[in-house]
């Protein structure tokens, strides 16, 4: 209870997610040219001019005022939502944004494995994402470009098609830990793959046995990056891309396929803080 409220941290946690949701679903649609008037209209609006004073902010009052202002930028569903998210939802527009959505998209999910590379949804707490430890958490710090953002001949060109963006849509990010973005970098799928497989094993000895087998492939793995992959502390997030293997094409359709996926599971859980 808060100064005495019934319900108060109830209602202010559906608040935040309410407003949360807005901004999410604003943002990853639209730049943000507009979001300030959104906010002032609502504060001036007659029904709670009077609001700080008496009776409080309404829950209901807020969702119908942030839902109205997506409609009006043409946002009411699923469908004319996410053809505007795969445009402006990716790292260049708004880093941040992805790298929340990225949480999103980690968050009580699992590998489709009748889909390699894609995730679904799963029970309750079988991965929490979505708290405090893992958005502070230094495995988790810095949003990853699966395929590189500079093109080498060891990639396909399609993702670096100008139109699509695709090399910089969720579908081609992830998350990792800032040390072992920097050495991954520009490597190619083979190795990069190896890397990722080493952050899923929890395994120490096994973890040695990626470490040879890369040897066997002629590809050297720091020493320094092994010793870091041994410490990381959290990787469900990377379990979908283990479905694959180190022979897969990673690829523009592959990367289009997770990109739709995690929209899908994005406005499944967010827009139920808001509509």
């Amino acid at each position: 209870v808060i100064n005495g409220e019934e319900n108060s941290i109830a209602n202010f946690i559906e608040a935040t997610k309410a407003v949360t949701a807005f901004y999410f679903l604003w943002r990853a649609g639209h730049s943000n040219a507009g979001l300030d008037n959104v906010y002032r209209e609502f504060f001036k609006s007659e029904s709670i001019q009077d609001w700080k004073y008496k009776n409080g902010i309404r829950i209901d009052q807020l969702k119908a005022h942030f839902q109205k202002a997506l409609a009006h930028k043409e946002i009411t569903d699923f469908e004319s939502w996410a053809k505007r998210a795969k445009i402006h939802l990716n790292y260049e527009e708004a880093e941040i944004l992805c790298r929340f959505a990225l949480m999103i998209t980690a968050h009580n999910t699992m590998q489709d494995d009748q889909h390699p590379g894609l995730m679904k949804c799963a029970r309750e707490g079988c991965a929490k994402y979505l708290c405090l430890d893992k958005w502070n958490s230094p495995y988790l710090k810095t949003v990853e470009h699966i395929a590189p953002q500079s093109i080498t001949p060891e990639w396909d060109a399609a993702l670096y098609d100008n139109f699509s963006q695709a090399i910089n849509s969720l579908g081609n990010l992830t998350l990792l830990p800032q040390e072992l973005n920097s050495s991954a970098g520009k490597k190619g799928w083979k190795e990069k793959y190896l890397y990722y497989k080493c952050i899923g094993e929890t395994d120490d000895t096994k973890v040695q046995e990626i470490d040879n087998y890369a040897h066997s492939l002629g590809i050297q793995l720091k020493d320094s990056t092994i010793k870091l992959l041994r410490n990381s502390s959290y990787s469900d997030h990377i379990k979908p891309l283990l479905t694959l293997t180190e022979e897969s094409v990673w690829n523009k359709e592959l990367v289009n396929k997770r990109t739709e996926r995690m929209l899908q599971i994005i406005w499944e859980r967010i827009s139920t803080w808001l509509f």
